[in-house]
């Protein structure tokens, strides 16, 4: 098992595709919610997060997104600090540079898939609409494009949701356990579709998830304890 101290820089993020540096979320008389967590996504790289439940992950990544903001510390995503822009620009950034997939799909439930998923134009130019086509056919989406949101699985809804979140192609995918609605073989597909991602766009990815089965997929696994991310980062190669 390979052992990487965090880096202390204050450059911490400038190369990678995204950083969080020192990023705290305090809780008033109990241990922080996140304390002072310090790592690096290089780019290209599927990172897996995992920790025991109210270990801090999903506070940690919506502090990434701008749904939450942090007591300390900063997040920087493509080389931009989160410290220097304003929210709008956050958002604005967060828009053009990533994916945002939660744990529970975000559609509109009485409206059809394929309304779902052109929702995606909404406020961003220059998407590809081949591409998302690409999506939908390696998905197995094809034959519930006209079906209403409501009427799918749990898996097919976090597909849509997917399709929705990849639209503009982003370099960043944030992934809070997207397979916590699957079933298992809908779930495994995610994670085959994951690392394709990686391997063939070079797409960086961070993924929240419980599944044992991820480490099959990522190459690297960091985890978190009562807030506090372990400074092992352990290439899942070597596991």
């Amino acid at each position: 098992m390979a052992v990487y101290e965090q880096s202390p820089n204050s450059e911490v993020g400038k190369l990678a595709a995204a950083a969080v540096s020192h990023l705290t979320k305090i809780a008033t008389g109990r241990p922080n919610i996140v304390d002072d967590v310090t790592f690096e996504l290089p780019e290209g790289e599927f990172t897996l997060l995992k920790g025991d439940n109210g270990a801090g992950k999903s506070t940690l990544m919506r502090m990434m997104v701008g749904i939450e903001p942090p007591d300390k510390g900063n997040v920087m995503i493509a080389g931009v600090s989160f410290n220097d822009i304003t929210s709008n620009q956050q958002r604005e950034l967060l828009g053009r540079k990533v994916g945002i997939v939660f744990q529970t799909p975000n559609l509109y439930r009485n409206r059809s898939v394929i309304d779902n998923i052109m929702d995606a134009r909404n406020g961003a130019a220059g998407l590809d609409e081949a591409y998302m086509v690409k999506l939908i056919k390696r998905l197995n989406l094809g034959p519930r494009l006209y079906d209403r949101a409501a009427n799918l699985s749990g898996g097919e809804q976090q597909k849509v949701s997917l399709v929705r979140a990849l639209a503009n192609r982003p370099k960043l995918l944030l992934a809070d356990e997207p397979t916590n609605m699957c079933d298992p073989a809908t779930g495994l597909e995610i994670f085959k579709f994951f690392r394709e991602l990686s391997e063939e766009q070079q797409a960086t990815i961070l993924m929240i998830s419980h599944d044992e089965r991820a480490t099959e997929f990522t190459d690297r696994t960091l985890v978190m304890q009562a807030g506090r991310l372990s400074i092992q980062r352990i290439p899942n190669s070597e596991m």
